[in-house]
């Protein structure tokens, strides 16, 4: 839901709201990976009992392919702008095939019920700050690792309305 409400933000002009939308932005990003990363380790040895070395050749692939995916995305977004001169229609399209992947997900993978995945929040937190505490790097990994996410949204939110404007004020080539 995070990643639709966040694309809903980009239909409205308000600096606020576009803001909360990069916010959302990041919790997406977040949400999607995470869990399906958990999901993917249940799924790979609990479920079909693979081999655990093939667990980081997929993720290798996985990232290969998440790479080519956001550079088409990215291609296609400008042809569909180029073409319907409608700066926020890949944000509804998103929308869109957020709800499509949604539903598909719902509808076709298993639920992960595993032993280890359903631990409450608290147990969560427990084992992070001993984790910290026991490994300051994995603070310093943790902060450093956030710090480059929240940069990469801002170059986002403030370096694509430059070049929205330096388009319409007649600054192309």
């Amino acid at each position: 839901m995070a990643g639709i409400f966040g694309c809903a933000c980009k239909l409205n002009t308000s600096f606020v709201i576009l803001f909360v939308g990069r916010i959302l932005d990041g919790f997406f990003a977040a949400l999607v990976t995470s869990p399906f990363q958990q999901w993917y380790v249940d799924e790979h040895q609990v479920t079909f009992d693979f081999p655990p070395e093939w667990i980081q050749s997929t993720f290798l692939i996985l990232s290969l392919g998440a790479g080519f995916l956001s550079v088409t995305a990215g291609i296609t977004s400008h042809i569909v702008v180029g073409i319907s001169k409608v700066i926020v229609l890949p944000y509804i399209l998103s929308i869109v095939t957020l709800i499509i992947g949604g539903v598909f997900i719902t509808s076709q993978w298993n639920e992960n019920r595993s032993v280890d995945a359903p631990l409450p929040f608290k147990n969560v937190i427990g084992k992070a700050l001993a984790v910290i505490r026991s490994n300051p790097m994995a603070f310093v990994i943790s902060v450093t690792s956030c710090c480059a996410e929240m940069a990469s949204q801002m170059f986002v939110f403030v370096w694509a309305p430059l070049f929205i404007r330096a388009e319409h004020s007649g600054m192309k080539r």
